[in-house]
């Protein structure tokens, strides 16, 4: 299967100390160039940088398409641009994000999408964690994590949780 990620997913999910869900779902990652950059940009020191360098299952590749670049980056910041082109140019099965422009603008272009809370109800599915309310906690307080209640409530509820 081939999965490509935008940068949010890498640091959330490294923000609780879960980046090797990744790894044991997806087996391999793709990422473009400027996600690579902007997770381990120094000035920033964001979860996932340090991760990142240790990762031989996660693959940073440059993309090909500067057309479609072009038209990604009136609309996205250029890391999601990238993932999105290098998501196209790869036939991925799967692309990982959670902004919701991205995720939009990659379902119309017929590919399939799943965000870190989809990803935390696949992990608990598969008994690689056992719930999904403590790090859905920990990612809201240590990264930001934005989600609506009524968000929360229905992630909860899908991974059988309260």
């Amino acid at each position: 299967m081939i999965v490509v990620s935008d940068a949010s997913p890498i640091i959330t999910l490294s923000s609780v100390g879960q980046l090797q869900l990744l790894k044991l779902l997806y087996s391999k990652i793709l990422i473009p160039n400027a996600v690579f950059s902007e997770i381990t940009e120094v000035e920033k020191d964001l979860p996932g940088a340090s991760e990142l360098a240790g990762c031989d299952w996660i693959t940073v590749k440059h993309i090909k398409d500067k057309i479609l670049f072009k038209a990604l980056i009136a609309d996205l910041d250029t890391g999601e641009s990238e993932a999105i082109v290098l998501a196209v140019e790869g036939n991925a099965q799967l692309f990982l994000a959670d902004e919701r422009r991205a995720r939009n603008i990659a379902t119309r272009l017929g590919i399939n999408v799943i965000g870190v809370a989809g990803i935390l109800i696949e992990a608990k599915r598969k008994n690689l964690i056992p719930e999904v309310k403590p790090l859905l906690n920990g990612m809201i307080r240590k990264s930001g994590f934005r989600i609506s209640r009524e968000l929360y409530n229905l992630i909860l509820n899908t991974a059988g949780e309260k």
